[in-house]
């Protein structure tokens, strides 16, 4: 029987996926690992998105062309998210981020969401610590690049301590 979903660990692997879930996989595999999603939508480009929630909790997007796992999403319930053995969502917002600097030293902030091209993720709600906010993705190689890659570049606005 599978732990509930805000139970289980999550460690993210740059450009590889996170934990077991691995970009690539379809649908069906990734239901095998997480069990059906709560709800399906349709993103902005017509790509599919799944839902599955203890209360809005994790999100899979899948490429519009071929319905593989391109993103992986998640918000503050989902305690067991990781890097590098850090527990993200378990620790001060800015020394969450300074954990991905560490790896990733020119992160760049477009509308509110700080980017790690480097590291394939995204973080937000940290530098500004506003909860409702708060919320890491993880992406496959070049799939950042492809949706920030045009937008104007600034620097992170805040001193880590």
């Amino acid at each position: 029987m599978k732990s509930r979903l805000t139970d289980m660990e999550f460690e993210i692997v740059p450009f590889v996926g996170v934990e077991n879930l691995r970009f690539g996989m379809t649908p069906q595999q990734v239901a095998d690992i997480l069990g059906a999603p709560s709800s399906i939508g349709e993103g902005y480009y017509g790509e599919r998105q799944e839902y599955r929630t203890d209360g809005n909790d994790l999100l899979v997007t899948y490429d519009e062309k071929d319905n593989t796992a391109v993103h992986f999403g998640f918000w503050p319930k989902m305690r067991g998210l990781s890097f590098k053995e850090k527990k993200l969502f378990q620790m001060p917002e800015l020394e969450a981020l300074a954990v991905l600097i560490k790896e990733d030293d020119s992160p760049y902030e477009v509308l509110g969401i700080i980017n790690f091209l480097g590291l394939g993720i995204t973080m937000s709600g940290f530098h500004e610590e506003d909860p409702s906010q708060k919320a890491v993705a993880v992406y496959k190689s070049g799939d950042l690049d492809s949706q920030f890659g045009s937008i104007k570049k600034h620097a992170i606005p805040f001193k880590l301590p």
